[in-house]
């Protein structure tokens, strides 16, 4: 059912995806791909504390799992705990480095917190990992325009309008 769940969030079905996430849960209150599921829907719901929660809860269960630092990471970041945010961030990242939000929150996170260049850094391995990612390629021109790196930037909001043309 947390699969389902994880399908159906990802198709856009927040209600369906919810609801089969309490399902999974009814089934097994302490499965952490269930609490995880819980949190990203009550994320993406706005419901960052109650998400936070969840999120940790899935880490109490178990601290392995990287998508739920990166969850808990997100919801601290709202709330504007960016040294937080950015353990949790590191700590997904050591667990699944090929995972290429991990970097990329990671990166956004450093932003926030006026670390430009460790930002760049995080957000270029985000970018190699998975090049085609029009998430990663337009926060990396982002900051290289705020940086007054504007080649670089113009060249990242090209790619990511020829991978994704129907963008604007």
């Amino acid at each position: 059912r947390a699969e389902k769940s994880k399908y159906l969030a990802a198709q856009g079905d927040l209600i369906k995806a919810e609801k089969e996430a309490k399902k999974a849960l009814e089934l097994d209150s302490t499965s952490p791909e269930s609490l995880l599921s819980i949190g990203e829907i009550q994320y993406a719901f706005g419901k960052v504390k109650a998400a936070a929660q969840s999120f940790e809860k899935a880490l109490d269960e178990d601290s392995n799992l990287a998508e739920a630092h990166i969850g808990k990471g997100k919801a601290l970041i709202s709330q504007f705990h960016n040294s937080e945010a950015i353990d949790e961030f590191l700590s997904a990242v050591l667990l699944e480095p090929g995972l290429s939000r991990a970097h990329l929150y990671l990166g956004q996170a450093f932003y926030q917190n006026k670390e430009t260049e460790k930002a760049i850094t995080e957000i270029k391995e985000a970018q190699r990992i998975d090049p085609k990612d029009p998430l990663v390629l337009n926060s990396l021109s982002i900051i290289y325009d705020v940086a007054h790196r504007y080649g670089e930037a113009l060249e990242l909001d090209e790619k990511t309008i020829a991978i994704t043309p129907n963008l604007l």
